[in-house]
């Protein structure tokens, strides 16, 4: 049987009968044939019985479909039952392969330039009865370590009498002539079935750059910009591609550069102009490489840039500061002008030369703009009493230094409380208390200090017995009696009775930069408005006379508990019964607070009276029943 022509992997289904023409019965089965295009046959029934009275034939379906290309010629044999003779069934055919064609028969790039994409577009056309699966490739691609050639759709299905549309990027990496080809393969059939010629020229074009050699900058201020300009020319009628190398780091050092355009496409005899900004990072002479990078040429432009940077200048409108006298530990002021004159920022720190100066820079740190002035103000906190000179600094960045002259004189002291002591009121308190204040004291200033409180009183009362005979006849026999029976009495108790304020500790020397916490106690055996005038005195290093520091007016009004009863007695009623056993009489008693603090009382009764409390607490205008 020819079956004819067959495309590969095309299937191709036919029918066979085989009949039994003698007298009995016959059983038949199929030989096993692995040959390359035999075993591409397959056989829907294998083996079978034919009868002779029926007549009846047994159909066969035979099913061929090869992935190998060529002329055939098989011979299957079928074994008969009780004959030595075999049935034989010969297939002659010819596999061949599916025919497509390219819409090009060469594909011409021309002349493209170095490095710079170029498209071609061609069309594949399946011209077979089958569908088929391609590939497209450039052999050869890649061989200079990266691929020229991209092809977009270079793999898939076509379907008969349909085209496929293939497009080809063409990126040349290597300035020569190309003579290259694109291949199709057939998935599952074989390998460049089809090939197309691919040619072009890959051309660097002829560029220079101007200046070549020396990019002058001239002057320039330290860390200021300034821009020069560089022009790139294209003198050939291809497209050129420019790139600006990046600066080295060591040179940045000295000055750095940048630019409006890092890289860029030049058009056919065309010119780019590259504007440079160069900032200069030291003072005097500075040189830096620039360069230019053309693609395809295979040296670099390299030019030198040459500059000579100058710092900011700056005046002051004063050389001295005189704060002249100044209360310790009050902030002075003082200010004085700083002029940039020249034409880039000028950034400054002050500072003062001494450590633990009296004076600090509100504006220690700061930039003043080009042709502007700014006002710096020193703040002088004296912490003795004594003369101070100090010097100002003035750092000017990369400029030079300029420098401002101090002086005050401290005057006062240096005690210092957080809380003023000048009025000391303790308010409303009750008598026979003893009332606490506390107040924290520093010695703020360089130098040891003795702190001595004095109630000023008993110094008036001194002065006015000191001009009274009499008076001063009592003190002298009070002094005397004193001293024979060790105690105060009469009218001299009287007298000591009436202080009821004390500082305690009434004297105590702090060092440098210390503190102590005092107590001012408050106690009296009377009541009403008790006000005594104290004076703080300090004796400083190795002063002798004492110097008034803080005077003190120490006040209190002083009152007793004031209670309110329900009723001004209570009375009980108990009769006496015979044999009757005596049970208690109760009654209560409503005790108000009406003073203006709170109050605890002890309440006490003698038998056979009891209480059901013994101490109540009232608060002011509160009450409470017993």
């Amino acid at each position: 049987m020819d079956i004819g022509d067959i495309f590969v992997t095309n299937q191709k289904s036919f029918e066979l009968g085989i009949e039994n023409t003698g007298e009995i019965d016959c059983h038949w089965k199929l030989i096993p044939y692995e040959t390359p295009f035999g075993s591409k046959f397959n056989f829907s029934k294998t083996d079978g019985t034919l009868g002779v009275k029926e007549h009846v034939r047994d159909l066969l379906r035979v099913t061929f479909m090869s992935d190998i290309l060529g002329e055939f010629s098989e011979t299957f044999r079928f074994a008969l039952e009780g004959s030595s003779e075999m049935l034989t069934l010969t297939f002659k055919g010819h596999v061949v392969a599916p025919t497509f064609r390219f819409s090009e028969d060469i594909i011409d790039f021309g002349k493209v330039s170095y490095k710079f994409s170029e498209q071609k577009t061609v069309y594949l056309t399946n011209t077979s009865e089958v569908d088929i699966n391609y590939v497209v490739r450039v052999p050869g691609d890649g061989r200079s370590l990266q691929n020229e050639f991209n092809i977009t759709n270079e793999r898939g299905k076509l379907a008969k009498d349909s085209r496929a549309e293939i497009i080809i990027e063409f990126i040349p990496c290597v300035p020569h002539v190309y003579d290259m080809v694109l291949v199709v393969d057939l998935e599952g059939v074989g390998q460049d079935m089809l090939a197309v010629p691919i040619k072009a020229e890959c051309i660097v074009p002829k560029v220079r750059v101007q200046p070549n050699e020396f990019l002058q900058f001239d002057n320039c201020f330290l860390k200021h910009p300034k821009t020069k300009q560089i022009e790139i020319i294209n003198e050939d009628n291809l497209r050129a591609r420019f790139e600006i190398m990046p600066q080295d780091e060591q040179s940045k050092r000295v000055a750095t550069y940048d630019v409006d355009m890092w890289n860029g496409v030049i058009e056919p005899h065309q010119t780019q102009v590259v504007e440079v900004k160069l900032q200069t990072e030291i003072l005097g002479p500075v040189r830096t490489n620039f360069v230019v990078k053309i693609d395809g040429h295979s040296s670099q432009v390299m030019m030198l840039i040459l500059a000579s940077s100058g710092g900011p200048d700056v005046k002051l409108d004063k050389q001295e500061l005189d704060f002249g006298q100044v209360t310790v530990l009050q902030d002075k002021r003082e200010s004085f002008k700083i002029t940039n004159v020249g034409q880039i920022d000028a950034e400054y720190t002050a500072f003062t030369k001494n450590k633990d100066s009296i004076w600090k820079v509100i504006e220690r740190y700061g930039v003043i703009k080009a042709k502007e002035e700014k006002t710096i103000t020193v703040s002088c906190i004296a912490d003795e009493v004594q003369r101070f000179q100090d010097t100002l600094h003035i750092i000017v960045n990369n400029g030079m230094d300029v420098e401002v002259q101090l002086r005050a004189k401290g005057i006062g002291n240096t005690l210092y409380t957080k809380v003023p002591m000048n009025q000391i009121d303790f308010g409303t308190e009750y008598t026979h208390k003893t009332v606490p204040r506390q107040f924290f004291l520093e010695n703020r200033g360089r130098k040891p200090m003795k702190i001595m409180w004095v109630r000023q009183q008993n110094k008036d009362r001194k002065k006015k017995t000191g001009a009274d005979e009499t008076s001063k006849k009592t003190l002298t026999e009070s002094a005397t009696a004193m001293k024979r029976t060790g105690s105060i009495s009469g009218e001299n108790q009287k007298e000591e009775e009436q202080f009821v304020f004390s500082v305690v500790p009434d004297q105590i020397t702090l060092g440098p930069k210390m503190g102590i916490m005092i107590e001012v106690r408050a106690f009296s055996h009377h009541v009403g408005q008790i006000s005594e005038p104290w004076e703080c005195q300090v004796l400083i290093g190795s002063e002798r006379k004492p110097k008034p520091a803080i005077k003190s007016n120490i006040t209190a009004n002083f009152i007793t508990p004031s209670l309110l009863f329900n009723n001004p007695d209570l009375k009980f009623k108990y009769e006496w019964e015979k044999n009757v056993i005596a049970q208690p009489k109760i009654e209560q008693l409503t005790i108000k607070n009406t003073g203006p603090l709170k109050t605890t009382l002890g309440l006490k009764i003698e038998p056979p009276f009891s209480c059901s409390v013994e101490t109540l607490t009232l608060e002011k205008d509160a009450e409470d029943t017993v």
